[in-house]
This record gives structure tokens, sequence and C-alpha cells, in this order.
């Protein structure tokens, strides 16, 4: 069990996930028992909250970093997990479509019966297969069943007496057996197919990761930063700093938890069926623990005397007013930045051409915008 004594200095980003993951866990074993273990209010009087009982929780749930890293990655967990189901479905031949079914029961001019053609489909690499119909149909839209010694030869239908390769060389070999060396080629393509489909699929779920972890470092950042704002312990400029830090903190914990998670999973598909059921779980106490976080943070505007949804909406729009000053002045250095380079381009320029061959370029203000001005010449003529 996690000690109860946690010292904010050393909670660093390892201790978090030690102590999340024994202390969720316990957490889930709660509101499975369905103890209050995450659904009361703290008690006014007593200093130590009756909220959490486990061991260790209750001064984890207080301190601002463990809040920030739990809250964000519950959205994560969660399309974590929904994209983990999918594959652990998808890596069931039962969920193939009959088209596809019964185009594996034919591959090679065959008929197989249901075995037969799921052995077919195994061949298949797992990372392929994991992105359902809609990869399949692509992978098989430029690939055939080629047989390692044709049927007409004495060849078999089994899984192991063939494999998918490239329809082309397969149909201009004809009624030839397949080499050692074609059968190596095609093992290697299909090798690198899984490799191009792992990251793809990676990607998608990255992505998606990337956006759920800011919606909800930003919801809690506005609610909790922008009361010390409407209160005027801090101004705009340092709730837009710290709005912003958590937006990246956000950003980072998505992409971190959605990336390792189908990283692995696409690595080693086997472990779909240990992840898939362990991380919608996690993120229904994670769920839990976000809806008491924002709970807290409502009652503390009310408590203040503002209505928390008009303030949090006024918030958002100070802060997207700091967006677009920031956002100008960055335009402006970038301006700034690249007149100079291109003054820097032409100076260059003149320096390794003749007079006879520019006549004259010049960096001139107008409007306030730097633009470069180049005056015709023709090859042979001079300037004044």
């Amino acid at each position: 069990m996690v000690s109860k004594a946690v010292e904010r200095a050393e909670l660093n980003r390892r201790r978090f996930l030690q102590l999340s993951v024994a202390s969720l866990a316990a957490g889930g074993l709660d509101v499975a028992l369905d103890r209050p273990a995450l659904a009361q209010e703290p008690d006014p009087v007593s200093e130590e909250s009756d909220l959490i009982v486990i061991d260790g929780l209750t001064e984890a749930a207080k301190d601002p970093e463990v809040q920030q890293y739990v809250r964000t990655g519950a959205l994560p967990f969660w399309v974590a997990g929904l994209f983990v189901n999918v594959w652990r479905a998808n890596l069931e031949f039962i969920s193939v479509p009959r088209d596809l079914a019964d185009y594996y029961r034919r591959a090679g001019a065959a008929y197989r019966d249901r075995a037969g053609a799921q052995a077919i489909w195994e061949t298949i690499p797992r990372q392929i297969r994991m992105g359902g119909p809609e990869a399949l149909r692509r992978f098989h839209s430029s690939r055939d069943w080629s047989h390692f010694i044709p049927r007409i030869l004495g060849g078999g239908d089994s899984a192991s007496e063939g494999i998918f390769e490239d329809s082309v060389l397969n149909r201009s070999r004809g009624a030839k057996p397949m080499t050692a060396t074609e059968i190596e080629a095609a093992r290697m393509a299909l090798r690198t197919q899984a490799v191009k489909d792992a990251i793809r699929q990676t990607a998608r779920v990255t992505v998606a990761g990337a956006l759920v972890g800011p919606v909800t470092a930003g919801v809690f950042a506005v609610m909790e930063h922008g009361l010390s704002y409407q209160e005027g312990e801090i101004d705009q400029s340092e709730l837009f700093d710290l709005v912003w830090k958590e937006l990246g903190v956000g950003t980072a914990v998505g992409i971190g938890i959605t990336g390792i998670i189908a990283g692995l999973v696409m690595i080693f598909p086997a472990l779909t069926a240990v992840i898939s059921p362990f991380v919608l779980p996690l993120a229904f106490v994670g769920f839990a623990f976000l809806g008491y976080q924002f709970y807290t943070a409502a009652k503390s505007w009310k408590d203040a005397g503002f209505d928390p949804l008009l303030g949090a909406w006024d918030t958002s729009k100070e802060i997207s007013k700091q967006v677009w000053a920031r956002s100008a002045t960055l335009f402006e250095n970038f301006q700034d930045a690249a007149g100079s380079a291109l003054q820097r381009a032409i100076d260059w320029f003149r320096g390794r051409s003749s007079p006879v061959e520019v006549c004259y370029y010049s960096l001139v203000e107008i409007d306030d915008y730097s633009v470069a001005e180049i005056y015709d010449y023709s090859p042979g003529e001079v300037c004044d």
C-alpha cells in the first residue's frame, strides 16, 4: 500500500505513475463495490477529508500535480481503450465480413471450410488484421494468394502451402513454382506492410489522444485559474501562462498515454487480451475523479459569488484576447525576421553578381510592411 507521507516536492512523473496505478486500482475496486469512496462531499469540519478513504490516495488527490495528470489522463485512457477493444474484436475471425470470409474460402481458386478460410486469414500479419475490414480490403487490392507449388503440379490449398503476394508477380509467374528467393521476398513484403499499418494505426490513436488531452486540461485550467483571475489574484497575462502550461501538459499526457498503449499493442498484438479489460475500467475511475474535481471547481465559483458557467465563458474570452494579442506579436517578430533574412539574401546575391547583370535591389518600407523592390533590367544594360 502506498505510504501516506507523500511529499509534493518528491512527486515527479515516475512517482506519479507508481502512486496512480496502486491508488486508482484500489479506487476502482471501491467504485465497483459501491462504496462512497469518490462520491461524497468533504466534511468541512474535519481537516482530513473522508472523501477518499484509501491509504495514500487522500494526500495524492490533494496534490495539484496528481489532479492534473489523473484528470488529463481520463479521456486519453478512454480513447486508447476504445481503439484497443476494436483491435481486439478485429482479431476474431467472427468479425470478418461475409464477402471477405468467402474470399478466403476461395483464395487460389480453391474451396475451403470455415477453419481453412480462417487459416488463410491468419497468414496476414496481425497488425494488418487489427485495422479491420478497411485495412483488409486495402491489403487485398494489390495481392493474390500464391501457391508455393501450383495445384496443377501437385501443390495443396492449405495455409501452409501458400502466401499472399503482389498480384502482378503472382500472375506473371503463371504455373511455375515459387523459388525460395520469391517466397522470402513475399514474406518481407508482408512484414514491411505490417510495420506501415502499425505506424498508421498508432498515429491515429496518438492524434486522437493529442486532441482529447488538451480538452480536459483546458476546461479545468479555465475553471480553476479563471476564479483566481475573476477575483483579481492574477492578471490576464498570468492567466494565459497558466492555462497554456496546462494545455501543454494535457497534450503531452494525451500523446504519451495513447501512444504508449497503441505502440505496445501494435508491437505485441497478443497484449490486446491483457490491456483491453484494464484500460477502460481505469478510464472510468479517472472519469469519477474528473467529475468530483469539476464539482469542486464549480462549487468554489459559487462560494465566491460567481456563476460558474458565465465566469468560465468570460475567462475563455479573456484567454482568446491574449491568444490574439500574442499571435500578433509573434507574427510581427516573424515578419521582421523574414525581412532581415530577405535583405541578407539580397545583399548576398548582389555581392556575387556583376553590375552589368543586376541593376538595383533595395528593401523599402510601405505601410509598415517590409517588401523587396526589385527593378526590371535587361542583361545588357546598367542602371544609372
